[in-house]
């Protein structure tokens, strides 16, 4: 039996006390995130859909602003000013 081993850059990061994880379905393939990614965190209640096996998501490109979903055309046209 021959082991392979690569070296990989990579940084953990500490994981904030209380944190619950989820196990990983088997057969669930991870991607590597591109160094430099910055990662925003989920506010406390958000609910978070499956995404149905085969879906294809696309990336989004750098500098493209999101709006919420369930705006209205009002909402998005409209910057806030507060």
């Amino acid at each position: 039996m021959s082991v392979t081993s690569t070296a990989t850059e990579a940084t953990t990061v500490a994981t904030a006390e209380g944190t619950t994880m989820a196990t990983t379905p088997e057969g669930t393939t991870m991607t590597a995130t591109p160094k430099g990614t910055t990662m925003a965190t989920t506010p406390e209640g958000t609910t978070m859909a499956a995404t149905p096996k085969g879906t294809t998501m696309a990336t989004t490109p750098e500098g493209t602003t999101m709006t919420a979903a369930g705006a209205t055309a009002s909402e998005r046209a409209t910057p806030r000013l507060w």
